[in-house]
C-alpha cells in the first residue's frame, strides 16, 4: 500500500515493488513583529508602538534595553538612549506539536540633531534679469527647505534663484531633522538691485561755422527721451545750450547731458624766430583730433628744417575745422655791438624820451640804473623796456644829472658769450 498521492507512474524496478511514504511536519505556530519606527531610525524619548503578529497564544517581549520583559501583544515603549536594539519576541501555542516561534528586529534611536541655520546670499543680474546665487553653510543635517520670499522655494543644499523683478526679499532657510521631526530656521533680507546704467557722451559739442550738430544718446537701449521731448537715438540741434537725455535697458535707467557751444575760436600759432642752422618747433596750443602740415606731417607739433611759410589743416578737440599759417623767420647772426645811448631828454616831447637799449636780438638781458650814490633807480630784464626818467618807471620824477649803467645781455644768434658792460648816461629835461 502507499500514501495516496505519492506513488510512482512507472515501474522503474525489474524483481521489486516500489512503495513511497510522505510524513507530513506542519508548523502550527508562527511569529512576527510589526514596528512603528522606520529603517532609518527613530528618535530617544519618542515612544514606539510594537504588535505581536502570529498564530501565538501567549507572547514574551524583550525590548533589548534592559527593561523588564513584557507579555501584551501589542506594547508601546520608549528608549532614553541612543543606540541599536535587538527586539525579541517569543509566541507559544499550547497543545500543538511545535509549540515556540520567535522573531527578532533590530531598531536604532538617536538623540536630536544639534542644527545651525547658516546661508549667504550672492545677487547677480543685468538690466533684464535677475537671480541670487544661495551659499548652504548649515550644520547637523543635509535636509533642507528655502523659502525665496517671493512665494516660491526649494529643497536644494546651495539652490540658484530667478526673480521676475527687483525688490528686497526675505529669505528663510529651514535645516531640518528628518528623525526626531526638528526644524532649525534663519532669515535674512537680500537686496535685488537694478546694476547701474551709466551714459558717457561726448561733451562739449561744437556747432561748426554755424551750422546744426548731431547728438547721439547710443544705440541699444529700449527707450530714450530727449529735454526736447524727442524719442529718438539722435537728434539735430542749432543752438548752443545744455541738452539732456534719458535712456531705459528693461528695469535699468540712465542718463547724460550734453552742453553745444557756439563755434571755437582759436589763438593764432605764433611765428617763430630762429638762428641759422637751427629748426623750428612750432606747437599747436589748442588740442586737435587730426592735423596734416604743407609738409605732409600729422604730428600736432611739427619740427620746422628752415625759414617760410608753414600752414595745417587740422579737426579741433570739437570736430570743426581750423586753418593757421606760420612764418619761420632765420635771422642773421649779430656782429656789432648794441646801441646804447649817452643821453636822453624825457621832457613830454616823445621825442628822445627813453633810455633804450637798442641794435641786438637778446637772448639774455639785464639792466640797471644807478644814480651817483650808487642807489639803484630802474632795473629790468626787459630788452624792449626802457627808462623813461622816472624811479622805477612809476614813482617821482628824478633829477637831472649823470647816471650809470650796468648793461647784460647776449645775442641770439651771436657766437659770443654772455657779455656785461658798464657806462653812464645823462638826463636832461
Amino acid at each position: 500500500p502507499t500514501t495516496p498521492g505519492v506513488h510512482s507512474n512507472t515501474n522503474n524496478s525489474t524483481n521489486c515493488n516500489l512503495g513511497v511514504f510522505k510524513i507530513d511536519f506542519e508548523q502550527n505556530v508562527q511569529v512576527n513583529i510589526n514596528s512603528s519606527i522606520t529603517a532609518t531610525g527613530g528618535c530617544i524619548f519618542d515612544p514606539v508602538d510594537f504588535n505581536a503578529v502570529g498564530t501565538a497564544t501567549s507572547w514574551l517581549w524583550d525590548l533589548g534595553d534592559g527593561t523588564p520583559t513584557s507579555t501584551d501583544p501589542a506594547i508601546t515603549h520608549t528608549y532614553t538612549t541612543p543606540g541599536t536594539y535587538t527586539v525579541t519576541l517569543i509566541g507559544t501555542a499550547a497543545g500543538l506539536c511545535v509549540v515556540v516561534d520567535t522573531a527578532t528586529v533590530e531598531i536604532t534611536v538617536v538623540a536630536p540633531a544639534v542644527m545651525e541655520a547658516l546661508a549667504e546670499a550672492v545677487p547677480s543680474g543685468s538690466c533684464d534679469a535677475f537671480s541670487v546665487e544661495f551659499f548652504n553653510s548649515s550644520t547637523g543635517s543635509s535636509s533642507f527647505v528655502w523659502d525665496f520670499g517671493d512665494g516660491t522655494g526649494s529643497t536644494l543644499t546651495n539652490p540658484e534663484h530667478a526673480y521676475a523683478a527687483p525688490g528686497i526679499y526675505t529669505i528663510t532657510l529651514g535645516v531640518v531633522d528628518l528623525i526626531c521631526t526638528d526644524t532649525v530656521f534663519t532669515s535674512f533680507t537680500v537686496p535685488v538691485e537694478v546694476p547701474g546704467l551709466e551714459l558717457d557722451l561726448p561733451d562739449p559739442v561744437a556747432l561748426c561755422d554755424g551750422e546744426s550738430v548731431l547728438l547721439s544718446a547710443g544705440a541699444g537701449f529700449d527707450t530714450y527721451l530727449w529735454s526736447t521731448n524727442e524719442p529718438s537715438m539722435m537728434i539735430s540741434v542749432d543752438a548752443p545750450g545744455t541738452y539732456s537725455v534719458v535712456v531705459t535697458d528693461g528695469f535699468c535707467t540712465g542718463g547724460d547731458t550734453i552742453t553745444v557751444v557756439a563755434q571755437p575760436t582759436h589763438l593764432s600759432v605764433p611765428d617763430q624766430v630762429v638762428c641759422p642752422g637751427e629748426e623750428a618747433l612750432i606747437v599747436l596750443v589748442d588740442p586737435v583730433q587730426t592735423i596734416l602740415w604743407n609738409t605732409g606731417d600729422t604730428s600736432a607739433v611739427l619740427s620746422a628744417p628752415g625759414g617760410g611759410l608753414y600752414w595745417f589743416d587740422a579737426i579741433d578737440a570739437f570736430g570743426c575745422l581750423w586753418s593757421d599759417t606760420v612764418l619761420v623767420n632765420v635771422i642773421a647772426d649779430a656782429v656789432g655791438a648794441p646801441v646804447i645811448p649817452n643821453v636822453f631828454t624825457p621832457n613830454g616831447d616823445d621825442f628822445n624820451s627813453l633810455f633804450l637799449v637798442e641794435g641786438v636780438d637778446v637772448a639774455d638781458f639785464s639792466l640797471e640804473v644807478f644814480n651817483r650814490w650808487g642807489m639803484s633807480v630802474f632795473a629790468t630784464k626787459n630788452a624792449v623796456l626802457g627808462w623813461n626818467g622816472k624811479l622805477d618807471n612809476t614813482g617821482e620824477l628824478l633829477p637831472e644829472g649823470t647816471y650809470f649803467y650796468v648793461l647784460t645781455y647776449k645775442d641770439d644768434c651771436a657766437r659770443i658769450p654772455l657779455t656785461t658792460l658798464t657806462g653812464a648816461v645823462t638826463l636832461l629835461r
